[in-house]
């Protein structure tokens, strides 16, 4: 039903983007490479996610996370790592069976370059406050990673403790597919103030991965 492709260019995330009616191009779009989803039937770009190597991230300075969150720690061990970022997402799209698609185009390109984990950023909106912070409490129960993979965000979110003793957390198809295939959550989420939104830094060690 639907077709990944790699692209070197931005023509189709602007597709996606203009689409979804967002505007959040950086200066690492030119260098990144960029996984595609596009329904054939009718050729309309459905997901998007962003695509950082190490080499390339060498080349430019760093890794989009690195804005985010302290990394230091994570590079002191010769790891080759992808990173992926803006993952967005056409929500009349946004099933188990996209997640799959794109999962395996990230983990099949990975494997391709000789890439040893997979790292990056989730991002979850915070229109509903108290559905979000229900399910960061839910990954920190059940997905968080060994010490050796945390990181600081260096802006977080407000302490709302209250705010979860109650309330349920929201299905997320790419989210609960993600960390259905070995993900983990590496800490406390980044606060983005401008798109209010918790980027979660994640890790996956390509030891889990089955091709």
């Amino acid at each position: 039903m639907d077709k990944t492709n790699f692209q070197n260019n931005t023509a189709h995330s602007k597709q996606l983007i203009k689409q979804q009616q967002i505007i959040i191009h950086d200066g690492y779009d030119s260098f990144a490479e960029h996984l595609v989803v596009i329904d054939k039937n009718n050729d309309h770009v459905v997901a998007y996610v962003r695509l950082i190597d190490t080499y390339t991230a060498y080349k430019i300075g760093g890794y989009y996370c690195e804005t985010r969150f302290n990394l230091n720690h994570l590079f002191n061990n010769q790891t080759f790592y992808m990173e992926i970022s803006r993952l967005v997402i056409d929500q009349a799209y946004n099933n188990k069976e996209l997640a799959s698609l794109v999962w395996k185009g990230i983990i099949q390109h990975s494997k391709n370059k000789g890439i040893d984990a997979i790292i990056g950023s989730l991002s979850l909106t915070l229109v509903h406050e108290q559905e979000t912070y229900a399910l960061l409490n839910q990954l920190k129960t059940h997905h968080i990673s060994s010490h050796i993979y945390r990181v600081s965000p260096y802006q977080i979110l407000p302490d709302k403790s209250r705010v979860i003793d109650t309330a349920r957390h929201s299905s997320n198809p790419f989210i609960d597919y993600f960390f259905q295939q070995g993900v983990k959550l590496c800490g406390d989420a980044y606060w983005n103030k401008d798109f209010n939104c918790a980027e979660l830094f994640i890790h996956y060690p390509f030891k889990y991965a089955v091709y």
